[in-house]
């Protein structure tokens, strides 16, 4: 399996999300995963870059050109990220800039940051953890 494919009209936080808000520092879609850069905006992350851009921020919650707003979602119990996901299976970063992949798709070299898990409703418990490992 690749990446999941994120339809950005679907992407949505529930009433009990934790969201924040930044400077896109480049252009974002909808489900897009965001690192902040070391200039304060917010960039596309990916697993196998460098730091900052490796550590995740939050998903994307609508799209943003370089220098408007964007706003993020940081943590929500009942996430809809935009694309189906079966109860149970665990959601990491990809090392696809701004991509989201199952857990069983992560690859050698990559800084691994768990999302969270699918649940009922193909909606996603979204926990950012970073795992703090490299994958051999």
């Amino acid at each position: 399996m690749a990446d999941y494919i994120v339809t950005p009209a679907s992407v949505l936080a529930s009433s009990r999300a934790t969201k924040s808000t930044g400077v896109a520092g480049v252009a974002i879609i909808a489900g897009q995963v965001l690192a902040k850069d070391t200039d304060g905006t917010f960039k596309l992350h990916d697993a196998n870059g460098t730091a900052p851009l490796n550590v995740v921020a939050g998903i994307a919650l609508h799209a943003s050109s370089t220098g408007q707003p964007i706003s993020y979602c940081k943590a929500d119990p009942a996430f809809v990220p935009g694309f189906t996901i079966a109860v149970g299976v665990p959601v990491v970063a990809s090392a696809t800039p701004g991509g989201m992949c199952p857990d069983t798709d992560k690859a050698s070299g990559w800084n691994l940051t768990s999302l969270g898990r699918g649940i009922s409703g193909n909606k996603l418990k979204l926990e950012i953890d970073p795992l703090g490992e490299m994958l051999p």
